[in-house]
C-alpha cells in the first residue's frame, strides 16, 4: 500500500500537529482501489497557473500516484479504511490529499514496450516547498517495467508551461479573471506581485524536470488552452531499448 519516507510536515490548518507524507499507487485497473474518488478529488482542485481538469481528461491516467499528509492521530490511509465506500473516500481523500502524478502508459507500435506520459502533476500550494512535486516524480520515475506480463518503459514524457510573450498574456488575463471574480478587494499591485511569482514558478519547473534527466523535445506554440505556450520534455529510460 503506502510507502511512508522519513520526512514530516507541519499541517497547515493551524494545528501544530506534524504529519507524515505518504506515497500510495493508485491503479486504474485495480477494482475497488479508490480510483473514482481519486479522479473525484482532483477534479475538484486547483490547478492554477494550469487550466482545471475535467473528469474525461483525469480518467486518461492508467496510474494515480499520490502524496497525503497523515497526521499521527489517524494514521490509517483513507483508501484502506474505506474500501468500496466511494463518497466516504472522496471526502477523506480531499481532506489528506496533498500531491498527485497521474500516467498514462502509451504502448510503442513494435515490442513489449511503453512511454509513460506524465499527463497530470499537482500540489497543494501551502506544500510546494516541501519537495512533494520532485518526491512523488521520483518516485514515479523509479519504475521501469508494469504488467503482467511486463512491458518495459522506454521512456518519459510530458509537457509543461514556459515563459514567453503568450503565457505572459494567458496569464495575465488568467489572473484579472480570478481576481474580478473573488470577493476579496485586490489593486493592481496584487495582480502584478501575483504575476511576477508565477511567473518564478513556471521559470522553475522545466529546471525541476531537467534534475530528474528530462530535456527539451520542442516547444510547442500556444499548447494550453489554446493561449500560454509550452515544452515538450522527454526522458529515456538508460537500457531499457537494450536486448538481452
Amino acid at each position: 500500500m503506502g510507502e511512508t519516507l522519513g520526512s514530516s510536515c507541519v499541517v497547515t490548518d493551524g494545528s501544530k500537529e506534524p504529519c507524515t507524507i505518504v506515497f500510495h499507487d493508485v491503479e486504474k485497473t485495480e477494482i475497488r482501489s479508490g480510483y473514482a474518488a481519486v479522479t473525484d478529488v482532483l477534479c475538484d482542485v486547483d490547478y492554477f497557473p494550469y487550466p482545471p481538469q475535467t473528469h474525461e481528461q483525469l480518467e486518461k491516467a492508467h496510474l494515480y500516484v499520490l502524496a497525503c499528509c497523515i497526521s499521527s492521530s489517524e494514521p490509517t490511509f483513507p483508501l484502506d479504511s474505506h474500501r468500496g465506500e466511494e463518497e466516504v473516500m472522496k471526502k477523506d481523500v480531499g481532506t489528506v490529499l496533498v500531491g498527485a502524478v497521474g500516467v498514462v502508459w502509451v504502448p510503442f507500435s513494435s515490442g513489449a514496450m511503453v512511454e509513460g506520459y506524465i499527463h497530470v502533476v499537482w500540489v497543494r500550494p501551502d506544500y510546494r516547498r516541501h519537495r512533494v512535486a520532485y518526491r512523488l516524480l521520483e518516485r514515479t520515475l523509479a519504475m521501469t517495467q508494469i504488467g503482467n506480463p511486463p512491458n518495459k518503459i522506454l521512456r518519459w514524457r510530458l509537457h509543461t508551461m514556459c515563459t514567453s510573450l503568450n503565457t505572459r498574456e494567458y496569464l495575465s488575463r488568467f489572473i484579472h479573471e480570478r481576481k474580478s471574480s473573488s470577493t476579496t478587494a485586490s489593486d493592481d499591485d496584487d495582480v502584478h506581485l501575483l504575476l511576477k511569482e508565477t511567473e518564478t514558478l513556471i521559470t522553475a519547473v522545466p529546471r525541476m524536470y531537467e534534475r530528474l534527466g528530462f530535456c527539451v523535445r520542442r516547444n510547442v506554440f500556444k499548447y494550453y488552452d489554446g493561449k500560454a505556450d509550452g515544452v515538450e520534455m522527454i526522458k529515456v529510460v538508460p537500457g531499457a531499448g537494450k536486448r538481452r
